[in-house]
């Protein structure tokens, strides 16, 4: 496929950790581009993806979590500059929770001038007259252009959802911007993407800090055409964090290396050969 460099509209996503938008972003590409973890702020970097559709070309911005105990202060940097490359901001929240963080979401885009849309998103986990209910309690629903209401996880309104920002096309504000991305790919390296499905994996089996007091580097070692080798060292703070991850008669690190190793395998359609080591960083 041709390297995309004409005009085409950049949509941000942007909402409160664990609202969906990493797993809203894998429906619409339909196979997994962002990690997904019931855990705060799993994606701690904006990743950029572009999508070709129904003859058509839309960027998508996915940003990190908003969470009001981040301490990392380039998360809301990163965040901001998403919300100033695009043309159109949506905004995802989680229905089911309380917290929606409306007056952090409000101040970061109320004066902005690009269209905004709000998904409410996990609308399965919710009665729907109460559903509704919610949604007229929003103080900040107003700034609005739209709502849409979802259930990504159970792709429920997914379709329509894109469908009609789509059929919009033509109305966005398309600027010419200064990116150069190929169809249907993302703005991180196989390496980071692989290194990335290891931390989610981490996610899923370790507790507390101690997936965010991880680095993954990952060297592929062999690409042959049905099968990927791929070494990757696990770098951790502490001896005590190196044997948490290895876990007791190294359980642990196997349904990590097991679990990440299938993740590969669907994304590549490969048979994979993964090593990893664990090692404290110096």
């Amino acid at each position: 496929m041709n390297n995309i460099t004409d005009k085409f509209p950049v949509l941000t996503f942007i909402g409160p950790t664990n609202a969906g938008k990493s797993t809203l972003l894998n429906k619409i590409f339909k196979k997994k581009i962002s990690i997904v973890s019931n855990k705060v702020q799993t994606t701690n970097f904006n990743l950029s993806a572009l999508k070709h559709y129904n003859g058509k070309d839309i960027k998508i911005i996915d940003t990190p979590g908003l969470y009001y105990k981040n301490k990392n202060p380039n998360i809301l940097d990163n965040i901001k500059e998403a919300i100033d490359l695009s043309d159109l901001i949506i905004v995802i929240i989680d229905i089911s929770i309380p917290n929606y963080y409306e007056e952090i979401i409000k101040k970061l885009i109320f004066k902005k001038k690009q269209k905004k849309i709000l998904v409410i998103n996990k609308i399965d986990k919710v009665d729907k007259t109460i559903v509704y209910k919610k949604v007229l309690e929003l103080k900040f629903k107003s700034i609005f252009d739209d709502i849409f209401y979802i259930s990504a996880i159970k792709d429920i309104g997914v379709s329509y959802f894109f469908d009609a920002i789509i059929k919009n096309f033509n109305n966005l504000k398309k600027i010419k911007k200064n990116f150069q991305f190929v169809q249907n790919k993302t703005n991180i390296s196989k390496d980071l993407f692989i290194s990335e499905l290891t931390r989610e994996a981490i996610f899923k089996y370790t507790n507390k800090e101690i997936p965010y007091k991880t680095k993954i580097k990952t060297n592929i070692v062999k690409n042959f055409s049905n099968h990927l080798i791929i070494k990757q060292t696990i770098l951790v703070n502490s001896e005590n964090h190196k044997k948490i991850i290895i876990g007791k008669e190294a359980k642990k690190i196997k349904q990590i290396s097991m679990y990440s190793k299938n993740q590969i395998s669907k994304l590549f359609k490969k048979k994979i050969s993964l090593f990893i080591n664990v090692e404290q960083s110096k």
